[in-house]
C-alpha cells in the first residue's frame, strides 16, 4: 500500500508539470513512452493468446497522438492506411495459416485500444490546434485524469477496508460491491469540488454527469483489462510501476475515461449549439 501510495505521490507532479508546463513535443513524447511500454505489455498479453507483435502497429500507434494534434485533417486517410498497413503485414508475414486471425486482430484492436484514447488525450494540451481558443481543455484534461485516479484509489482502499461482497469473482476476485460504490462515487464528488474552481462557469449538471461518466468508464476500462489478463493467466502486466503493476494496470481506466468523456463533451456541445 505504502507503494502504491509513493508511486502516485511521484507520478502526479510529473504529470502535470508536463501538461501545463511542458511543450507540446515534450508532451507528445511522453506519450509515446507510455505507448510503447503499454504496447510492450500488451503484445506479451497477445502472445499468450497465440499472435505476436507488427512492427506497423508500432509505428500506426506512436504516430497516432502527433497526427492527431498536428495534422487531424488527414485522422481518417491515417486510419485507413494504418488498416491497410496492418492487414497487410499480417500477410506478408504470415508463418502458417492458423495464426493469421491472432495477429491481425490483436494487432488491429492495438492500434484502436491503446492509440486512439491517448491521441484523443494529446488534443488537450494548452497548445494542441484543438485548444485554440479553448483554454479550459487542459483544465478538462486534468479532471478527467484526477477522477481516474481518485476514483481508482477509493475503489482499491475502501474495498481492502470494508468490502465484503464479491460482485465478479471470476473475472476479478478482489473487486467488492463497497469498492464499486466507491469508484463510482469518488469521482462525482472530486468533479464536482475541482471542476468548480477550473470550469467556474460550468454548470453543476454538467460537473456531476461528467463525474458520472469518468467514473463509469473507468470501472469498465479495470474490469476490460482484468479480462485480458484472465484470460492471459496473468496478474499484473509488469511490475514496472511499485504497488501499480504495469504501465498497462495504470492506464487501464484511462482507455475507457478518455473516449467517453470525449464523446460525452461533443454531444453536450451539439445539444447545446443545436438551434431550438
Amino acid at each position: 500500500m505504502a507503494r502504491r501510495i509513493l508511486t502516485a505521490a511521484v507520478l502526479i507532479p510529473v504529470v502535470l508539470a508536463i501538461i501545463y508546463r511542458g511543450p507540446l513535443p515534450v508532451f507528445l513524447l511522453a506519450i509515446d513512452l507510455i505507448l510503447l511500454l503499454a504496447l510492450k505489455e500488451f503484445m506479451t498479453l497477445l502472445g499468450r493468446h497465440g499472435g505476436r507483435p507488427l512492427l506497423a502497429t508500432y509505428f500506426c500507434v506512436l504516430a497516432s497522438p502527433w497526427i492527431a494534434v498536428y495534422v487531424p485533417v488527414i485522422g481518417p486517410a491515417f486510419l485507413s492506411a494504418g488498416l491497410l498497413a496492418l492487414l497487410a503485414s499480417t500477410l506478408a508475414t504470415a508463418r502458417q495459416v492458423t495464426e493469421g486471425w491472432h495477429v491481425a486482430a490483436g494487432n488491429l484492436f492495438a492500434f484502436g485500444y491503446l492509440g486512439l484514447p491517448l491521441s484523443l488525450l494529446a488534443t488537450y494540451h494548452p497548445n494542441s490546434l484543438q485548444s485554440l481558443g479553448q483554454p479550459h481543455r487542459a483544465h478538462e484534461l486534468v479532471l478527467v485524469l484526477a477522477a481516474i485516479w481518485v476514483g481508482d484509489s477509493a475503489a482499491y482502499f475502501v474495498g481492502r477496508a470494508v468490502g465484503r461482497h464479491k460482485i465478479l469473482p471470476l473475472l476479478s476476485p478482489g473487486k467488492t460491491l463497497e469498492g464499486f460504490v466507491a469508484g463510482l462515487a469518488a469521482p462525482v464528488l472530486l468533479v464536482f469540488l475541482l471542476g468548480r474552481h477550473l470550469l467556474p462557469e460550468t454548470t453543476v449538471a454538467f460537473l456531476l454527469t461528467m463525474g458520472l461518466v469518468i467514473g463509469a468508464a473507468s470501472i469498465a476500462g479495470d474490469l476490460f483489462e482484468s479480462l485480458l489478463k484472465r484470460g492471459a493467466g496473468i496478474k499484473d502486466t509488469s511490475s514496472l510501476l511499485p504497488g501499480h503493476g504495469g504501465i498497462l494496470d495504470r492506464i487501464d481506466s484511462l482507455l475507457f475515461a478518455m473516449p467517453a468523456y470525449y464523446l460525452f463533451s461533443l454531444l453536450l456541445e451539439s445539444a447545446t449549439s443545436s438551434p431550438p
